[in-house]
């Protein structure tokens, strides 16, 4: 039984690339054959590029001013770019490289079984979708398969029901369908004719012991916070201050690791100037704390079992960090105001009552799996 996969693979960030790393091992582990769906697309590329350039006289104007703010960048993003893709082609078994849904396409009759997800691919506000037109979805929503469809932890992301309107003729015809975020899979739930499911990220399908001895984690003797966030340059020069602050408070060091701005060291906080997937579970895994505002920052601390705060916006997005950490029992751990972390006392995490509540759902996503590509 020949199995594909098709996901955001070769994105330029932890998530993407952890998250397909999980499922592609998960799936080899349990099944024994799994091949990635090659798809970059051109917008993929020009997202992840260098300096990014928009469309319109507007856009342009922006992206030359945020392109001149990040000159600084431009070793450290060119460092990243080739780190990433030495891991892409060494850590994945990938198809041959596919750049128009028509190339994707052309796979089709390769395989038996094809799993959509996971990450944001049916989300069409996601950064590889929101420019380009919907036929470059269309591949992540199997369009044109006849073999079976599965998806494992496709995420819609924010998508009006106008927009979920347009994916749900291909969405009906998957043999089994279920999404990342219990709160999405219900309001999908309501618009189909075909049962939906929440499952959890496919990194949690790996257990903490697999990531550390995959990956050979080790503690160290340095105590460090760190902190990474995605913030652009004027919402990091405002965190870097209150995070400086509560490391002095706690007596602790920072490392920092910003890669959509530029800052600088200081004697508290040392800024990483690039790192890499390994290295970014080396640092959560022997950081004392771990502050940052990514969902994957988040919940690949909790599967560490770190101590975890997660910032998190009043924006529609961020109920996908909201959501599972409210499913198990970390409410006091979501942080809607930086200043929170000196004005609030925290008490410690108590990992056997989280990782209870997590296991419940680990169990249930891998009956789910099991069931949808055993039918």
């Amino acid at each position: 039984m020949k199995i594909g996969l098709i996901t955001y693979h070769s994105a330029y960030n932890f998530g993407s690339v952890l998250q397909a790393y999980a499922m592609q091992e998960y799936l080899k582990s349990e099944i024994g054959n799994c091949e990635i769906i090659n798809y970059r697309t051109k917008e993929q590329r020009r997202v992840y590029a260098i300096f990014v350039w928009n469309q319109g006289v507007v856009g342009w104007l922006k992206s030359l001013i945020k392109n001149v703010l990040n000159i600084p960048c431009y070793k450290r993003r060119k460092i990243r770019q080739e780190n990433y893709e030495k891991l892409i082609k060494n850590w994945f078994n990938l198809s041959v490289e596919c750049v128009e849904p028509e190339d994707v396409y052309a796979l089709w009759d390769k395989y038996d079984i094809i799993i959509s997800g996971s990450d944001q691919i049916w989300n069409k506000m996601s950064n590889e979708l929101a420019n380009v037109s919907w036929k470059y979805m269309m591949p992540y929503l199997l369009y044109g398969y006849m073999g079976k469809k599965v998806s494992y932890a496709s995420s819609i992301g924010n998508m009006s029901d106008e927009d979920l309107l347009k994916i749900i003729p291909e969405v009906e015809k998957f043999s089994a369908v279920s999404i990342r975020e219990k709160e999405t899979a219900t309001k999908l739930r309501n618009l189909c004719k075909v049962e939906i499911q929440s499952v959890v990220d496919p990194t949690f399908l790996l257990f903490k012991e697999e990531w550390i001895k995959r990956f050979e984690l080790q503690k160290t003797n340095e105590r460090y916070i760190l902190y990474y966030a995605l913030n652009r340059m004027m919402d990091i020069r405002k965190a870097k201050k209150i995070i400086e602050s509560y490391a002095k408070l706690h007596g602790y060091k920072v490392k920092m690791i910003a890669p959509l701005a530029y800052a600088k060291s200081n004697e508290i906080i040392e800024v990483l100037e690039e790192t890499d997937p390994v290295s970014f579970l080396q640092l959560i895994y022997d950081a004392d704390s771990i502050i940052t505002d990514s969902y994957h920052g988040t919940i690949l601390s909790i599967n560490l079992e770190k101590d975890i705060y997660s910032i998190c916006g009043r924006n529609v997005s961020d109920f996908r960090k909201t959501d599972i950490m409210k499913q198990i029992g970390l409410d006091d751990r979501i942080v809607f105001n930086l200043n929170d972390l000196i004005n609030k006392k925290y008490t410690s995490i108590d990992y056997d009552r989280v990782n209870t509540k997590l296991n419940a759902l680990r169990v249930q996503s891998k009956q789910y799996l099991k069931k949808a590509l055993q039918e």
